[in-house]
Formats: C-alpha cells, sequence, structure tokens
C-alpha cells in the first residue's frame, strides 16, 4: 500500500502532532551562570510567539493550566533570585485552542542540576510557514538566539511538535515512527531524554544533524577550524563562526526529506557524515517496539 503518512496529526479533532520549525540548544554547566544569555533567548522569543501563547506548566505543577499575568515574569525572576532555584527547573508555555494541542507556538526551559553534571535545555517552537518562505531570515534568528550563550550543541530546522499527556498520546507516539520512516529532514524531539543521555555521556556531543546543526566550543576545537570544516562540505553547506561556536547550514534551504519522493538530502548527509563521530551514542528509545530504531533514525545521515 502506498504510504500516506503526513507530519501532522488530528484525531477526533484533536491535533496531536503538527509539523513545525524548532530551535533546539543544550548546554552543560549553571543556568545561573548564563543568566543574561537565556534571558535573551527568551526576551526574544516572547517578542515571536509571546501573543499566541495560552497554556504553561511548570515542574511543580502537574497540569497544564491558563496563563495569567504573572507567567511571563517567572522565567526572568528564576534568574535572578537565588532563592528561587531548585534542582530541577522546566517552564513550558505552549499556543493552541485546547491545553493538549499540539501547537506551532511554544517554549519551553528545562533544568537539571539534581544529576551531575547540570544541563539544561532551549526549544523555541515555531510555524514551519516562517522556514519555509524564509529559510535565511530562519537561519538569522537561529545565530541571533544562540549567539551570547555558551552551549554544547543544538539543532534547528523542521520538526514536530506533538501532545505526550494526552488520551491519545498513544497514537502520536505511534505516528512519530511513521513519521522518522518516511520524511528525512524532520526531528524527532524528546528533549528531556535526550538531556539525561548527554548527562550520562562522557563526553560533548550532539543529538543529530537537521538543517542548522550547532556546536559549542570544544566539539568546535574537535572538528577544526571553520575554514577547515567549510572547505569540506559542499557548495551551498554554510559554516558560522559564532565566537568559537559553529553554525552548520546544510544547504541553503532546509527539506522535509520526504522518501516517497525520493528526496536524499545529500547536504544533510555531507554534515553528518563529516560529523558522525561526535554524535551521541546510546540515545533511550524515541519510538514505541523501539529495537534498534532510535540509533537507525540517528545515525541515517552518518554516511
Amino acid at each position: 500500500m502506498p504510504d500516506n503518512t503526513q507530519p501532522d496529526l488530528i484525531v477526533d479533532g484533536n491535533r496531536l502532532v503538527t509539523l513545525c520549525a524548532d530551535v533546539t540548544v543544550y548546554w552543560r554547566g549553571s543556568m545561573f551562570d548564563r543568566a543574561d544569555a537565556i534571558l535573551a533567548f527568551y526576551e526574544r522569543a516572547m517578542k515571536i510567539i509571546g501573543s499566541k501563547l495560552g497554556w504553561y506548566e511548570t515542574e511543580t505543577m502537574g497540569d497544564v493550566e491558563a496563563i495569567n499575568g504573572k507567567v511571563f515574569g517567572m522565567l526572568p525572576l528564576w534568574l535572578k533570585n537565588p532563592k528561587s532555584r531548585r534542582g530541577i527547573q522546566a517552564l513550558v508555555l505552549q499556543g493552541g485552542e485546547q491545553a493538549t494541542d499540539a501547537s506551532d507556538h511554544a517554549f519551553t526551559l528545562f533544568y537539571d542540576q539534581e544529576q551531575p553534571p547540570a544541563m539544561g535545555v532551549l526549544r523555541l517552537v515555531l510555524p514551519a510557514p516562517l522556514l519555509e518562505k524564509s529559510p535565511a531570515g530562519f537561519a538569522a534568528l537561529v545565530a541571533e538566539l544562540v549567539a551570547p550563550l555558551d552551549f554544547e550543541s543544538g539543532h534547528a530546522g523542521f520538526s514536530v511538535n506533538w501532545d505526550s499527556r494526552g488520551e491519545d498520546a498513544l497514537d502520536a507516539e505511534t505516528h512519530l515512527r511513521r513519521i522518522a520512516t518516511r520524511f528525512l529532514g524532520i526531528d524527532i524531539p524528546e528533549i528531556n531524554t535526550t538531556l539525561v543521555n548527554m548527562q550520562d555521556y562522557e563526553e560533548p556531543a550532539f543529538k543529530c544533524v537537521n538543517w542548522i546543526t550547532l556546536l559549542g566550543t570544544e566539539l568546535a576545537e574537535r572538528i577544526g577550524p571553520a575554514e577547515m570544516v567549510q572547505d569540506a562540505l559542499p557548495e551551498g553547506c554554510r559554516v558560522v563562526d559564532l565566537q568559537g561556536r559553529y553554525l552548520i547550514q546544510a544547504g541553503a534551504a532546509p527539506s522535509i526529506g520526504d522518501k516517497r519522493k525520493k528526496e536524499q538530502l545529500p547536504a544533510y548527509r555531507a554534515v553528518g557524515e563529516l560529523l558522525a563521530p561526535f554524535r551521541l551514542q546510546e540515545h533511550a528509545p524515541l519510538f514505541l517496539d523501539d529495537e534498534d530504531a532510535t540509533e537507525t533514525w540517528l545515525s541515517r545521515f552518518d554516511g
């Protein structure tokens, strides 16, 4: 039978999975040592999506609630007030008509200093058309967001936002496996799981290649000078040096990599092959009935 899978998934009127564009960046070390850079990321994100957000959750709530007037000041308070520091801190802001909708407007911060080493992650979710209509503008936004931050690694490009909490979460997870099988250029996010795996890993690493792959200072030093990396990649790829950290762009424009249309993403593969030695290994399962599916998917651009 033909594969008619599409990235979006709507069940009984509820949007469980939504194609989006995202920027995800991980850092190793104290959140509070990076307070200014995290706050700059957050404030820029809120200028873009703040008016679209309606729901929020923190690590202590256990459920999603409607945003009130105090919510947007929570993260700035956490970053500036030592008394607010906790072992795990999380803030999820989400759009959507319902609390369980998988919106294409969202922001997440997750920080864990209970399990050493301390690590954190920021994720900004944006509508996919923003990336499709202006790849150069999106790349410039990514650079603007991450340049001030002392990060370990990250990625940006096509992704999905999905509902992992509702009654139909099993349908959503099953759909993610179908997306991963067909669309090479769509990231499958599970940022908390990836963060824990990075904490357990003994050296700096990145999750996997997307249209934009971000390498922090240690990874950049290991792979070599930006000029050398640029020369090793095919025409159309771009390496931007962000004060010793690299933004590596796989071609002039992104693609969802639809295998049904024989989209092979050669630029992504060139970047993936070059960076393969530094990719995160032994990732926890991302899919139901996983077996080796996660490693197969993460390594799809390794060459």
